[in-house]
């Protein structure tokens, strides 16, 4: 699909985030406490640290990230992880409810904070990685880890679930924030199911399009003028950024698009002709250039160590002749600005 099809624009405040623990009180709303005085009916919520976030840099999230969707799959659980994804890209924006600070009352500003729970961000991740992980091994044939994940009862039933003990629980009642549990009767869907009983591959990617599906369906259609402002077009604009997340990750489904992450900064990118070459390492330039900083570095110190620059090469996955080189260029910079040279001999092949 074109690129331009999809706009979208997000905000995140300069100030950024922070969590406060809060307490259940009637209605839609939350009223912080003292992280001293929170107890296990406590909630983490995640609020602005601004009760007007402003300014705040807006950028284009679908741009400037072709691999946000798994970026955000590989978040830690833990309220680091989360705050540190947040500063960087903004706030879910799917879920808010209002959080009352009587402190902030005490001191003459404006009590209440827009904030987003913690298990709507588990949610939001665990799925997200779920689903990633489904398309991955499905798209790899991998039976064995789909084995994990599938389970058909009998011919005509499957299940489909992040851990199997949710195949009961499934089906009775609401699981845990970010736990899923789908099941299929080819019999009910026989119209448009070919599947064969034990086939693992179609099941998977039937639950992650259902998932998808159903994070998507908030996406609507509005005609924009194009970003050069010379024309008008029609565009699909997610409401918010998961939304956003979601719509990344059912192009990359329907593209059949594969990702790497840095090597240097760990950040996922999409690789595609028009994108990365299949080869590429690193995500920008400028990690490239940190990775070969810190490689000539490592060989530096490496032949400091004592070892030959054959050895060198096969620790840092280079070329002899490169390793030469670099470390010509390392003992040239050493030299003392009189014009002395210390005595260096011929590096040890």
């Amino acid at each position: 699909m074109p690129k331009d099809l999809f706009e979208f624009r997000w905000e995140v405040p300069e100030g950024g985030y922070r969590w406060v623990d809060a307490r259940q009180l009637p209605g839609n709303y939350l009223e912080a406490v003292d992280p001293a005085d929170a107890t296990g009916n406590s909630l983490p919520v995640l609020i602005p640290k601004s009760i007007w976030p402003k300014p705040a840099r807006r950028y284009a999230p679908l741009d400037e990230e072709t691999g946000l969707f798994r970026i955000l799959a590989d978040v830690e659980l833990t309220r680091e992880g989360l705050l540190a994804f947040a500063n960087r890209y903004g706030w879910l924006g799917n879920t808010r409810v209002t959080v009352y600070d009587p402190k902030l009352q005490v001191s003459g500003q404006i009590p209440h904070r827009s904030g987003e729970v913690w298990p709507a961000w588990v949610d939001a991740v665990k799925s997200l990685h779920l689903a990633v992980r489904l398309w991955e091994m499905a798209r790899a044939g991998d039976t064995a880890g789909l084995a994990q994940h599938v389970r058909w009862v009998d011919d005509d039933l499957v299940y489909c679930f992040s851990d199997p003990q949710w195949m009961k629980a499934g089906i009775e009642g609401p699981l845990p924030p970010g736990e899923r549990c789908w099941y299929i009767r080819r019999s009910m869907e026989a119209e448009w199911l070919n599947w064969s009983p034990g086939d693992l591959v179609a099941p998977a990617r039937n639950c992650v399009q259902m998932e998808m599906n159903q994070k998507l369906r908030d996406i609507g259609a509005q005609l924009l003028w194009n970003r050069s402002r010379t024309r008008q077009e029609l565009c699909f604009v997610p409401p918010h950024l998961l939304a956003a997340v979601w719509l990344q990750f059912a192009q990359a489904v329907d593209g059949n698009k594969g990702y790497r992450s840095c090597e240097q900064c760990g950040r996922w990118f999409e690789l595609s002709p028009k994108m990365a070459r299949a080869d590429k390492l690193f995500c920008t330039s400028a990690c490239r250039s940190r990775a070969a900083r810190g490689r000539q570095l490592e060989a530096g110190q490496l032949f400091e160590a004592g070892q030959s620059i054959t050895e060198i090469a096969s620790a840092i996955h280079s070329t002899p002749p490169v390793i030469r080189r670099w470390i010509k260029q390392r003992t040239k910079a050493a030299v003392p600005a009189t014009g002395s040279k210390s005595p260096v001999g011929r590096p040890k092949t």
